[in-house]
């Protein structure tokens, strides 16, 4: 027997007296009256405890163990499981008809009739000295593997509402009588399972250990063709039917509403079949598939032949660049990458000033040019030379309100550890809900990005791939800027495989432009080595305006 001074040690229950064969201290139990003052007892001899002020009392310690909440009750895992004698479950049915108590509890607290009583073959017994509901479990072949006990009495000390006896076979409620080639309803608990069969439900079943238990007994019934989730009508029964749905399948898995909290609420609350009936017309698939057949598509894919146009983009400016690629487009990414110094940031600035000729609302990003050098490159760019200070002002008051610059200079620098990859689609996201942006140019990577090299690698992967679901949810172009890793020795050239996560960009990028140009020259070679929509690509070249020192020109032939 457990040493009644060393239980109170170890559950600290705090200060005790021993007077004779009684151990006084103050009732452990929160809700006693006298709280914590010293009417409780315990005998010293054979453990038996009571409180003269609440009246709670037991037999032994492991009883008061398991009233404070300190026993934990664990299902067996890949254990074997009990044989439950039919003679013990028929007994305990039996027992069930000269109960009183346990009759008007199922009939009238819980809104049972009688055959469904009989159906389920739900029973009394006295438990550990409690009147206890049994609700067997069995198995495919009827066998019971199992019983729930339903404490309905709710005596004081039980710290839980229900128990399962030991060895009980954790599966599914029902089982022996389900049809897993007809829709299979799926409750929360085995009370919801005999309500719904009492609505006239029949394929019914709960699953054994609540909503979110959902483990290695759903195999049982896996290959059921349609599951109606009928769990309860709160936020865990929403977890519970989206991880039900994972384990089975979400395509064959349907959302059921109760107007309560629960099917056993339904009963009873008084609601009537016709009204519980409707319910179950009102399904919802958990998968609203995106696949459909390709007739669909017929007339979208005779558009492509008959008017092609419609699937080009905005057009650059350039004939040579658009003759590749076919225009800038919504819902694509383009990554621009070579050699420092080679006018990629220069580039993107002229292609801005191209779009917005084209009424396209533009965002440049660029964290390590001041913003008032980004605006006299776009206005050097629009008069195709340097510009006065009064041509400010104009190229201002014909474009405000298409070219947004983020303000974002001097807030990185090469110590930032953490990137700023979130403040970056913050400003997107707000510039696109607030100005209409279309085209969005981030001069570069690097800087939204950890500098951590073990985190590099991990980082540009999760930027790509921001970038193209940001694309395709706002229906923008987004081109960004991307550092080559460093070059062999005489390399002249930037090819695709040089870039910084190149396997992470060249999967994820609807295209790829490296920029070349020769020290001193004015001619830029343009190489597009990806075009995901039309799949053209090639080179190209284009002449670089000294004069303004920020546009790029098509060569006169």
């Amino acid at each position: 027997m457990i040493n009644p001074t060393e239980f109170i040690k170890k559950h600290r229950l705090g200060s005790y007296r021993i007077s004779g064969e009684e151990i006084e201290l103050g009732c452990p139990f929160k809700e006693c009256p006298n709280h914590k003052q010293k009417q409780f007892y315990i005998n010293s001899n054979n453990g038996a405890w009571v409180c003269h002020r609440c009246g709670k009392k037991g037999i032994n310690l492991k009883r008061l163990e398991f009233a404070l909440g300190y026993v934990e009750l664990k299902e067996p895992v890949k254990a074997n499981h009990v044989y439950i004698p039919e003679r013990e479950i028929n007994k305990f049915h039996s027992d069930l008809w000269n109960s009183e108590d346990a009759l008007s509890y199922l009939r009238n607290q819980r809104g049972f009739e009688d055959w469904v009583l009989k159906q389920f073959r739900l029973g009394y017994r006295i438990k550990d000295g409690n009147e206890v509901i049994v609700i067997p479990y069995f198995d495919k072949i009827g066998a019971c593997v199992g019983m729930k006990y339903d404490f309905f009495k709710r005596p004081a000390g039980i710290a839980q509402k229900y128990m399962k006896e030991k060895g009980t076979k954790t599966q599914f409620f029902n089982l022996d009588n389900i049809d897993l080639k007809q829709p299979l309803i799926v409750t929360e608990g085995e009370y919801d399972a005999i309500s719904g069969y009492q609505y006239g439900l029949e394929n019914i079943g709960s699953v054994p250990n609540g909503a979110t238990a959902i483990n290695g007994w759903i195999d049982e019934i896996s290959e059921g063709e349609k599951f109606i989730l009928c769990f309860d009508n709160d936020g865990a029964g929403t977890e519970g039917a989206s991880r039900f749905s994972k384990q089975v399948g979400k395509a064959k898995c349907f959302r059921v509403y109760s107007r309560c909290k629960d099917l056993s609420e339904a009963l009873q609350t008084g609601f009537g079949q016709d009204e519980v009936l409707k319910w179950f017309k009102d399904e919802h698939p958990m998968f609203d598939a995106p696949v459909m057949d390709v007739t669909s598509y017929v007339d979208k894919a005779k558009a492509v032949i008959e008017n092609p146009e419609q699937y080009k983009g905005t057009p650059t400016g350039w004939d040579v660049f658009d003759y590749l690629i076919k225009g800038i487009r919504g819902k694509e990414v383009t990554a621009v990458s070579g050699k420092t110094g080679n006018g990629k940031t220069t580039w993107g600035v002229s292609l801005i000033g191209n779009l917005i000729k084209r009424d396209v609302n533009c965002l440049l990003v660029s964290p390590e040019m001041r913003e008032e050098k980004l605006l006299l490159m776009l206005v050097n760019n629009h008069f195709r030379r340097q510009a006065t200070a009064e041509e400010i002002e104009m190229f201002v008051d014909k474009h405000k309100g298409s070219v947004h610059l983020a303000n974002m200079y001097g807030s990185w620098t090469e110590e930032n550890e953490t990137g700023m990859m979130d403040l970056l689609f913050d400003i997107m996201q707000y510039s696109v809900k607030n100005s209409n942006i279309k085209f969005v140019f981030i001069d570069h990577l690097r800087l939204f990005t950890s500098c951590k090299e073990d985190q590099e690698r991990k980082e540009i992967d999760e930027f790509m791939k921001r970038c193209v679901r940001f694309a395709m949810i706002y229906d923008v172009h987004i081109m960004v800027v991307v550092q080559p890793r460093k070059l062999e020795k005489g390399q002249r050239k930037v090819t695709g495989n040089d870039l910084k996560g190149s396997v992470n960009i060249e999967q994820d990028a609807h295209n790829i432009l490296l920029v070349h140009r020769e020290e001193d020259s004015d001619l830029v070679e343009f190489d597009l080595e990806k075009n995901r929509e039309f799949g053209s690509v090639g080179s190209f070249k284009l002449k670089f305006n000294k004069e303004s020192m920020a546009n790029y020109e098509e060569i006169n032939n």
